[in-house]
């Protein structure tokens, strides 16, 4: 499968709010899952694509982003209905394809599996919270980062609620980072569902277990998303704050 992703790197497939554009991932890059967002295209009324983007690369693949794109709207078979059950249809569904085709096949297949095991886990954890089960921070960071890793902002919505009173009081002990990671992944979902006010709440409730600069950014970003100036401008000074002993460290 490696070889695989080297050929067909990404894939896109209709999601929540647009084309969204995966990237599989592989070796010590898979360790927070297989798949990565890279970009939701949202059409336009007057025609083509803007660009939403989740991943730091997904600005310098644009060429990628716009193959992946056409070959969903430009390949029959990624429209075709087929059952699982049926063996005589396997073959149908690319017959005559060439073999890049056949091996993009697979490719979306390797996606249906893994976007299937991940829904299963969020289900479970879901069903666990309704049960009032005791579930880890560790567990919400990681069912978090699947709802991120698969672009589902609407399926996370009411996860994201239910769980951020918890993630906010969690104790400041090992389970820290943590946490402070569920909160960012929280603020993530909340941002790409538009619903900026509640990403301010993540965002800043990461800031309890630490104040980096980057969660300082990702705060103040939410902050002016929200139209809150005044937490932009108190988030703003002590990113200065915080950016003023390097300066005074440089001048030496």
């Amino acid at each position: 499968m490696d070889s695989l992703h080297d050929s067909v790197p990404d894939i896109a497939v209709h999601g929540e709010g647009g084309i969204d554009v995966f990237r599989r991932k592989s070796g010590a890059e898979a360790a927070t899952g297989r798949f990565d967002c890279l970009c939701t295209l949202v059409p336009l009324p007057q025609g083509g694509h803007r660009m939403i983007a989740h991943s730091g690369t997904a600005r310098h693949a644009r060429e990628a982003i716009e193959l992946a794109r056409d070959r969903l709207a430009a390949t029959p078979w990624l429209g075709q209905v087929f059952a699982l059950g049926r063996t005589a249809g396997y073959l149908s569904l690319a017959s005559g394809a060439p073999v890049a085709d056949r091996l993009m096949l697979v490719l979306y297949l390797d996606f249906l599996r893994a976007w299937h095991l991940a829904d299963l886990a969020i289900g479970g954890f879901e069903a666990g919270l309704g049960r009032r089960e005791t579930v880890s921070v560790r567990q919400a960071r990681h069912v978090l980062q699947l709802l991120v890793n698969f672009n589902r902002p609407r399926r996370a919505r009411s996860l994201v609620v239910a769980l951020m009173p918890r993630l906010i009081g969690a104790p400041r002990d090992e389970s820290a980072g943590d946490a402070a990671a569920a909160l960012r992944l929280a603020g993530e979902l909340c941002l790409r569902r538009g619903d900026a006010r509640l990403a301010l709440v993540a965002h800043e409730g990461a800031l309890r277990f630490g104040e980096t600069r980057a969660r300082l950014m990702r705060a103040r970003a939410a902050a002016q998303a929200a139209g809150d100036a005044a937490a932009e401008a108190r988030l703003a000074a002590r990113i200065e704050q915080d950016s003023a002993p390097r300066r005074g460290a440089g001048v030496a």
